[in-house]
């Protein structure tokens, strides 16, 4: 018997106006080769501090690539939640709150990041196939899931 196994990521992003849930966005992402070094040095004991601990988000919408080591244009570095609760996936969840900018902020691209004192590592990065607009009146709530699937056959 044989196995495979791959890393799926999702970022959802639900939009609210006065507490009210206005708009959803789902997009899936890709691991960046950078990512998947630091992953199997995680998984390995090389690196014993950390994890991923921030998500970023930009306004580049330049196409996403596994040689990608930043954000296109880094507008938010924010902390993270992490939440282990399903079997196999990992939740990373912020929010971003209202009248965080005082005018329209749009939102093209995101990632999970590592960051220390002295580095940062873009772990995952994705471009929004649709532009996330927030008002200043709007808030985010954001959902980044990294799941791990595992395939086995003959």
């Amino acid at each position: 018997m044989k196995d495979s196994f791959g890393i799926l990521g999702t970022l959802k992003i639900q939009k609210f106006e006065d507490k009210k849930i206005i708009e959803e966005y789902e997009y899936k992402n890709l691991i960046t080769n950078v990512g998947l070094d630091y992953l199997l040095k995680l998984i390995g004991g090389d690196i014993t501090t950390g994890g991923i601990n921030k998500m970023a988000l930009g306004d580049s919408n330049v196409a996403a690539s596994k040689t990608n080591t930043s954000l296109g244009n880094k507008i938010l570095l924010l902390d993270v939640t992490k939440d282990y609760t399903i079997p196999g996936r990992i939740n990373f969840m912020t929010n971003i709150k209202e009248n965080t900018f005082s005018t329209i902020v749009n939102y093209k691209e995101a990632g999970l990041v590592h960051r220390t004192a002295n580095s940062e590592i873009l772990v995952t990065r994705l471009v929004f196939s649709d532009v996330v607009y927030q008002k200043p009146e709007n808030s985010l709530s954001l959902l980044y899931s990294l799941e791990l699937q595992v395939w086995w056959y003959e």
